[in-house]
């Protein structure tokens, strides 16, 4: 996976930005945000999401509803397609929602 907006954290041995999504995670309930625009994949991540016992937020099909989702609730982590309808693609639309808070996006 290729995390956009994680530190892998100072003196670990790793790339800065590549963090193991166990780590993300961690065991904690956390919310995340399906940003997919093909409606089988949206729902298999959102059972797949579930079965971790997090919660999901979304999904979202395009960029605009992204954005807005992101405005009334901020996500733990985002999984983000890239090819998404709206003004911004998904590597656009995730840098967006980086200017607005500070998790992680996984492409």
């Amino acid at each position: 996976f290729e995390v956009l907006g994680a530190d892998a954290g100072a003196g670990e041995g790793k790339e800065q930005g590549k963090v193991p999504l166990s780590r993300l995670l961690n065991g904690n309930t956390r919310t995340v945000f399906i940003v997919e625009d093909e409606t089988l994949f949206a729902n298999h991540l959102h059972l797949l999401v579930e079965e971790l016992n997090h919660e999901v937020m979304g999904p979202a099909a395009d960029a605009d509803t992204a954005l807005a989702l992101v405005k009334q609730q901020e996500p733990d982590l985002v999984l983000m397609d890239i090819n998404i309808a709206g003004a911004y693609d998904g590597v656009e639309t995730a840098e967006l929602i980086q200017q607005q808070h500070t998790c992680p996006v996984i492409f």
